[in-house]
């Protein structure tokens, strides 16, 4: 039986009555955000689709999950990296657990100034190319804005929270993770074109609802290239 669930909890359609309708019009009719429960199966391994209104597939979505009433381990060894490519950080979104140590390589021919003026974690990589920049810790939950003082264009982002449990949606718009059993569980979800002042959608639920979801962004979202904000004096070339 499959049964559409609203944000808290209650159900609000029965799959198996409205056998004419399309799926995709369904979810696209349903509030900000609707999740898509597989009932009566108790599974490990989760699968997020993350879909705009039109239902579109939405690549770099950031989707935590984080089992209720259990504790987050933190990995204090833990490394990554966003790299500079073509003039672009890559990954585009890059998610990490809190106190992760993350490098920012520099495989371009021209020198970047990476920085961030962020809540969660201000830093700044003067003009540097290679991997001279000292890596930079990650220690408070929230979203990072990355860009160049060099280059414009360029903008990124990394997703810090405190789950150990994470993924980033693929061009596909989806994404697989793995979790401990528990009785509940919260997922957040997050995209760029959110903007990253807000901290995305939210929503609980039980382990036996826990197989497969489908979250549905609606508008308006935000163009990401507008959420750079120039702060730093310009250098040359």
């Amino acid at each position: 039986m499959i049964v559409l669930f609203n944000l808290i909890g209650q159900p609000m359609l029965n799959l198996a009555a409205i056998r004419n309708q399309s799926l995709p019009y369904i979810l696209s009719s349903i509030g900000m955000i609707t999740l898509l429960f597989y009932l009566d199966v108790r599974a490990a391994d989760v699968q997020v689709l993350v879909v705009s209104e039109s239902q579109q597939p939405l690549v770099n979505a950031v989707i935590v999950i984080e089992p209720l009433g259990q504790p987050l381990n933190n990995t204090f060894n833990a490394t990554a990296q966003v790299a500079q490519i073509d003039r672009a950080f890559v990954p585009h979104v890059q998610v990490v657990q809190t106190h992760t140590s993350v490098s920012f390589p520099n495989h371009d021919d021209v020198r970047h100034h990476v920085y961030s003026f962020s809540e969660a974690k201000r830093f700044e990589l003067p003009l540097y190319q290679g991997t001279e920049a000292a890596p930079v810790v990650f220690d408070q939950a929230g979203i990072v804005t990355l860009a160049c003082n060099i280059h414009d264009q360029m903008l990124g982002f990394v997703y810090v929270t405190d789950s150990p449990w994470f993924a980033v949606t693929n061009a596909s718009g989806q994404a697989m993770l793995r979790v401990p059993d528990a009785s509940d569980y919260r997922l957040r979800v997050w995209h760029p074109s959110l903007g990253a002042n807000e901290s995305g959608v939210e929503a609980q639920y039980t382990a036996d609802q826990l197989h497969a979801l489908v979250v549905t962004l609606e508008p308006p979202l935000l163009d990401s290239r507008r959420l750079i904000r120039r702060t730093l004096p310009s250098h040359p070339h």
